[in-house]
């Protein structure tokens, strides 16, 4: 279908409206008239005649009449609504050469698109709202990019707290670069000592045993000294004597010997423990422990702030792929207009944010927008044109014939040119033409 404008409407009984007929001629289509005349009727009217049930308000019928007829003749084209003052509505849209179409409202929704989008509105917009509308009509939809980007952003928050965090509790942990690498065992050491202890009683034991023994060879000695004295006091007792001195010395002097050997041999093979050295390890093994569970502590910890740093920049990575992905489908988008794109802030227009452009930029890009909306369906429908002054109505109507389009905007006052709107109807030496027209077409039906 070829775009197309309306080239006529005619309208009774549409809220405050009682019979209007408009011709359009020009780009912009100024909708003039006092508050409360009907002007916004006439903007309304052709919304609801091509919008159907969702542009229908809660009381379309002028108070009185029976119901509402909307006719819009678009240049291939012909729409005719009927609307019931409790919104019900019936709808033909038929071709110029009378073909009537089946489904006409799926048909009108196709091609009327954003028809309610309103430029002077957009362009008063916050700059979020602006990007909001924009990325619709362009089918930009980076929802799941950003969900997924704040999900990654804070999770990686949360590990660079944890990266700090664990900085702050290495920084309590000094590392000893004389402790050795595993704990001493208390236990180890407290058993050998007991063994040493063990050790030098033994050993005491031993040389005791060694004098009992060399005390008892000394008496022995002593006793087979006075045994010779007694023989030579004793000749008599030679015999006697001399069989008790043989007798002690085969057998108790080897005898005696021989434990002596004995007592003194195992003596010496006893071990000697340095008893100071282990109590002077067994003092030092807690500060050695202590300084080998501060190692270890302090490697666990920088073990998991590497853990927690690495996580935070495989986060950072995702973002960054994700800000690329975004970027990509931002700039693959296809804008109603060169130059304009959007970002995380706002809507942009030659690479700046669109409030920093001229009046005449963001009107013309403002009316490229909503056209976007209506590609087929050249129209834009304007409220509070009485903001405008002369100049910005002038570039508004630049805006529109530049885009070959047809805007029908709403201004309060009487004077300047335009359709003036009043009680209802086409004032002016135009308010006959209309109602005439109205009057032939009414018994033509």
């Amino acid at each position: 279908m070829k775009t197309t404008k309306i080239i006529r409407l005619q309208a009774e009984n549409v809220k405050r409206l009682r019979a209007v007929e408009i011709r359009p001629d020009g780009a912009l289509v100024p909708i003039r008239g006092k508050n409360g005349a009907g002007k916004s009727s006439v903007l309304d009217a052709i919304w609801m005649a091509l919008g159907g049930r969702k542009a229908i308000p809660r009381k379309p019928v002028r108070e009185g009449a029976e119901e509402a007829s909307i006719t819009v003749e678009l240049e291939d084209l012909v729409i005719e609504r009927r609307i019931k003052p409790g919104g019900q509505s019936t709808l033909v849209v038929s071709s110029r050469d009378g073909a009537r179409f089946a489904s006409p409202q799926a048909m009108l929704d196709r091609l009327v698109g954003g028809l309610s989008f309103d430029p002077l509105a957009f362009a008063r917009m916050k700059p979020a709202e602006q990007c909001d509308v924009l990325r619709k009509i362009v089918g930009l939809d980076t929802g799941a990019i950003e969900a997924k980007r704040a999900e990654l952003y804070d999770a990686r928050t949360v590990l660079n707290r944890e990266v700090k965090r664990l900085d702050g509790e290495i920084s309590g942990v000094a590392r000893d670069p004389d402790a050795p690498e595993s704990e001493v065992s208390v236990a180890a050491l407290t058993e050998e000592m007991r063994a040493a202890e063990a050790a030098h009683r033994e050993r005491d034991r031993a040389a005791h045993d060694v004098e009992l023994r060399a005390a008892d060879l000394r008496q022995a000695e002593d006793h087979a000294e006075g045994l010779r004295g007694e023989i030579k006091d004793l000749e008599g007792q030679i015999a006697k004597l001399r069989q008790r001195l043989d007798d002690g010395e085969k057998k108790v002097l080897p005898s005696r010997r021989a434990a002596l050997e004995n007592a003194r041999t195992h003596a010496a093979d006893l071990p000697t423990p340095d008893r100071d050295a282990i109590r002077e390890r067994l003092a030092s093994a807690e500060t050695l422990n202590a300084a080998v569970r501060a190692n270890a502590r302090r490697d666990e910890l920088e073990a998991k702030r590497a853990a927690a740093e690495a996580k935070s920049k495989e986060a950072t990575d995702a973002i960054t792929k994700l800000d690329e992905e975004k970027a990509a489908a931002i700039a693959g988008a296809s804008y109603p207009l060169e130059g304009l794109t959007v970002d995380d802030e706002g809507v942009l227009l030659a690479g700046l944010p669109l409030e920093q452009a001229s009046s005449a930029e963001q009107l013309r890009a403002s009316v490229a927008i909503g056209l976007a909306l209506n590609p087929e369906l050249r129209v834009l429908l304007v409220r509070d044109g009485s903001l405008l002054d002369a100049d910005s109505m002038r570039m508004l109507s630049e805006a529109a014939i530049a885009a070959d389009a047809q805007v029908w905007i709403e201004v309060v006052g009487t004077g300047g040119v335009g359709i003036v709107i009043e009680d209802g109807a086409v004032g002016g030496a135009k308010a006959a033409k209309a109602a005439k027209a109205a009057k032939a077409a009414k018994a033509a039906q």
